[in-house]
């Protein structure tokens, strides 16, 4: 009977989580796509991701026919974790625009699914955990990220915060002491996920743990532990963010911060309270003119109504001290995110933390994580009466928030061929310049030549040729020339690309628009243009390998006696 209820409970569970979930993103679920900021790019991404992966190309870096066939270095600079699992939905069957809304579904169910648990080992009670799950999921700023601006990576980076919070809170009060190395893999995940929430996610998640120290006193071992299983994820994903850092001054990434002016994207008190909500663009000095940042009444109500049921508990003389603390904490960091949004933390950003985030408004995902473990302890602390305000919370949070969560643009829907074909996104956008080449001009070769597809792969002076052929980051072709002439190859200039004559390496240089250009002599001759790994890419995909290898070698153990014990 026991064994029953053990099965049933959780399996209930997390049909409520499930259902949840899928009803905050039931828009998600009609035929084709939507109009958002970076939607449509994620999708033609995906496209041309699949593409590279599926002839060989791994880790995939250069997408050779981006940029109207010219080439960009896009995943040598974008996470790309995301885009893994959409060329997987894409080989089960799934359009690539499928494969996106099943990727922010997922995110979505598996954030409920993570807060739940780290909740249930806080509190060690049910309704809590579910409580303050649902408000996870049910959150203005959710469904700004996934419906107005489409943040497939950030919408995604939501499952990781809870996850890590679980895995903290279950290594302190198991007494061990120590992580499980599985917190490698899934920091390595969360790197690869999304890289700027990956860094507020490792201040999160030592300053937690410097608090649970400090609480109880825990030796300097369970800090060491948290380090290294840090460092290891690092280490496992070091195929991209050293790659990634090394060569960013080869792309224009770091126009960035002339495109995107951070003094502009802080964010009122005002704004956070109530905004607009409508399809727009992030203009927060203009809100009428902005897409929303309100972070919603229920949420904004919750250190409130926190700090108020501890001064009750605390006066009632309540044994609820872990409690106390934990709830502490989180109305800690949710004023901490709140402060960081706004414009009274710019002399922080001045110390160059604009170069991380980008957008101060990216905290609101802070404030709605801690909001929502509030949501939890709030409900814990009311005791043996949890069940009316639990149906208060949800039922306003569904009211209150049921009007954002929809799309709010118009509707879409393009095939996947068309996809993988389109230059510009449907609204004449040209999306990712910033990851191009630094010598790349785009628009004016556009102006020029048009599309790769327009003209030769091979350009020059009474050059001809023969027997083109491209495969996988290689193209080969026989070309005849009266006489010493430049040659341009159709795509852009960047580390790593090599250029053989008659089999011998010859000097790679930068012609007009960015292109790759060398010099060819007199006669006919067997040209070999390849994209290889530079030196720093052949380390980071090493270090990766090697500390994967070792990740494997200490689990295997580990593995084997798990094993063992099952079967007796």
């Amino acid at each position: 009977m026991n064994l029953g209820k053990n099965i049933i409970k959780p399996l209930i569970i997390q049909f409520v989580l499930l259902s949840f979930s899928i009803l905050a993103v039931r828009d998600l679920l009609s035929p084709g796509f939507f109009e958002s900021h970076d939607g449509v790019i994620h999708v033609m991404r995906l496209a041309h991701f699949d593409r590279a992966l599926r002839v060989g190309q791994f880790p995939v870096r250069w997408l050779p026919d981006w940029m109207a066939g010219y080439g960009s270095p896009v995943f040598n600079f974008n996470w790309s974790l995301p885009y893994y699992v959409g060329s997987l939905l894409h080989g089960l069957g799934f359009s690539f625009e499928s494969s996106i809304k099943l990727i922010l579904i997922a995110g979505v169910a598996l954030s409920a699914v993570f807060m739940y648990l780290f909740l249930f080992e806080l509190t060690h009670e049910y309704l809590p955990a579910i409580v303050g799950s649902i408000l996870y999921v049910w959150a203005p700023y959710r469904f700004t990220d996934i419906f107005v601006r489409g943040a497939l990576g950030e919408a995604t980076s939501f499952l990781f915060f809870p996850w890590l919070l679980y895995l903290v809170i279950k290594a302190y009060r198991d007494g061990q002491k120590q992580f499980s190395w599985w917190t490698s893999v899934v920091w390595a995940a969360f790197i690869s996920t999304h890289n700027i929430m990956s860094l507020v996610g490792a201040g999160i998640f030592f300053a937690y743990i410097w608090y649970l120290k400090l609480e109880r006193q825990e030796k300097i071992k369970f800090l060491r532990s948290a380090v290294s299983v840090f460092a290891v994820g690092v280490l496992l994903s070091a195929w991209f963010w050293l790659p990634a850092v090394a060569e960013k001054s080869f792309s224009q990434i770091s126009q960035l911060g002339a495109i995107y002016n951070y003094r502009e994207q802080f964010i009122t008190l005002g704004e956070i309270l109530n905004s607009k909500w409508q399809y727009a663009y992030a203009l927060p000095s203009h809100p009428d003119y902005s897409m929303s940042f309100q972070l919603g009444f229920v949420h904004l109500a919750l250190p409130f109504l926190t700090i108020g049921l501890i001064l009750v508990q605390l006066r009632l003389r309540k044994q609820k001290a872990p409690l106390f603390s934990q709830g502490l904490f989180f109305i800690w960091l949710f004023l901490v995110a709140v402060f960081l949004s706004t414009r009274s933390s710019q002399f922080i950003y001045d110390l160059n933390l604009a170069a991380v985030i980008n957008f101060p408004w990216r905290f609101l995902e802070i404030v709605t994580l801690a909001g929502a473990v509030l949501a939890g302890i709030a409900v814990s602390l009311c005791g043996k009466s949890k069940l009316l305000p639990s149906l208060v919370l949800v039922v306003l949070a569904l009211v209150l928030y049921w009007p954002t969560s929809r799309i709010v643009s118009w509707r879409l829907s393009f095939s996947d061929s068309e996809y993988g074909k389109l230059v510009k996104t449907n609204i004449n956008f040209l999306p990712d310049t910033e990851f191009a080449p630094k010598t790349a001009q785009i628009l004016p070769l556009l102006e020029a030549k048009g599309a790769r597809s327009d003209s030769s792969f091979f350009a020059g002076r009474e050059l001809e040729m023969r027997d083109f052929h491209e495969q996988n980051l290689t193209f080969t072709a026989q070309l005849t020339t009266p006489q010493v002439t430049q040659v341009s190859a159709s795509q852009f200039a960047f580390p790593g690309w090599q250029v053989k004559v008659d089999g011998k390496t010859v000097t790679l240089g930068v012609g007009e628009f960015g292109l790759i250009n060398f010099n060819l002599p007199q006669g006919r001759h067997l040209v070999r243009v390849e994209f290889t790994d530079t030196p720093i890419r052949k380390i980071a995909n090493v270090i990766s390998l090697i500390a994967g290898t070792v990740w494997i070698l200490f689990m295997t153990p580990r593995f084997w006696r798990f094993g063992k014990r099952k079967k007796l």
